[in-house]
């Protein structure tokens, strides 16, 4: 599993590990990138991910998942805070996962349990910005 490159404050240095993370776990990407908003705030998150361009940068990689994830995540902690949306991010806004990105926690459960209860909870609870993706995400400021 990659690691993703931080320094002592938390800073991801997103240019450097771009091209790595094809092969890394999306579910650590996902921690990691909740975790950096928990470490620094909305706002210090929001100056972070704009100026490194983030999402343009995994999109020239092709990397989708990271690149709609951080896209929706920006867009979510944008809309939390007033901050209008980036027009520069427009053509990606129209892109979609043909299936959903669920937990692996929710697919494990269900899986464990044979119903689909964990997976509909999840969905009930998923927040507007990642659904509208079809990656579905729930408490992103609850990480430990």
């Amino acid at each position: 599993m990659v690691e993703y490159e931080a320094n002592e404050n938390t800073e991801i240095d997103f240019s450097k590990t771009a091209r790595r993370i094809y092969n890394s776990d999306f579910e650590c990407f996902k921690s990691n990138v909740c975790h950096f908003l928990k470490n620094n705030g909305d706002i210090d998150f929001l100056i972070k991910f704009l100026t490194d361009d983030v999402v343009t940068e995994f999109a020239n990689h092709s990397l989708w998942r990271e690149c709609l994830y951080c896209l929706a995540m920006i867009d979510y902690i944008s809309n939390q805070n007033d901050v209008p949306l980036r027009t520069k991010y427009d053509r990606y806004r129209r892109l979609k996962f043909e299936k959903p990105l669920l937990p692996r926690s929710a697919r494990l459960v269900s899986l464990i349990l044979k119903n689909d209860d964990e997976i509909k909870e999840v969905y009930a609870n998923a927040i507007p910005e990642f659904l509208k993706y079809n990656i579905i995400e729930g408490d992103v400021r609850n990480v430990v």
